[in-house]
């Protein structure tokens, strides 16, 4: 009896052997963030109606995005209660996106990636006033209400605006 136990664990660990490659990949893809795609902005919004709304555009080409992310998720631990949703914009592998999100700190905020190149259109779909520069806030009141920060944002006047201040 104990041979044959033997063998089955052989037979099993063999069979395995040739997953271990593909084992990471699968245990990472669980923590990407989803697509975006050109109506997910809409439902962004539209979910986070009634109660202030901060959409942080970022891409992984994007300097200062890089380095601002770190203290974005200093903010979200400090504000877990705000409403704040990050999208990355320049179309990359999700493993890159994954990475930069779990080295700054927000692998377990609300994060959308963009797939395809965000165009002309897609960018006016978002918000009209936007050129494609990064990284992009957008502030969106409970009434609707938008502004814009184009440029790294200021951290107090997020708190502010967010009544936190």
């Amino acid at each position: 009896m104990k041979r044959h136990d033997a063998r089955r664990r052989t037979l099993l660990a063999l069979s395995v052997l040739p997953m271990l490659p593909v084992l990471p990949v699968l245990a990472s893809s669980a923590r990407h963030a989803p697509a975006f795609e050109p109506d997910t902005f809409r439902r962004i919004v539209a979910a986070g109606a009634g109660r202030p709304l901060v959409v942080h555009l970022w891409g992984l080409t994007c300097a200062p995005c890089i380095e601002e992310l770190p203290r974005w998720s200093e903010f979200v631990r400090r504000h877990a209660d705000a409403n704040i949703v990050f999208v990355q914009v320049d179309p990359m592998p999700p493993e890159r996106v994954a990475a930069v999100l779990r080295r700054a700190g927000l692998e377990h905020a609300r994060n959308w990636s963009a797939r395809a190149p965000v165009d002309e259109r897609w960018r006016y779909r978002i918000d009209p006033d936007w050129a494609g520069e990064l990284p992009r806030t957008l502030l969106i009141a409970a009434d609707g209400r938008r502004a814009a920060i184009s440029g790294q944002v200021g951290f107090e006047r997020l708190r502010a605006w967010l009544g936190q201040g």
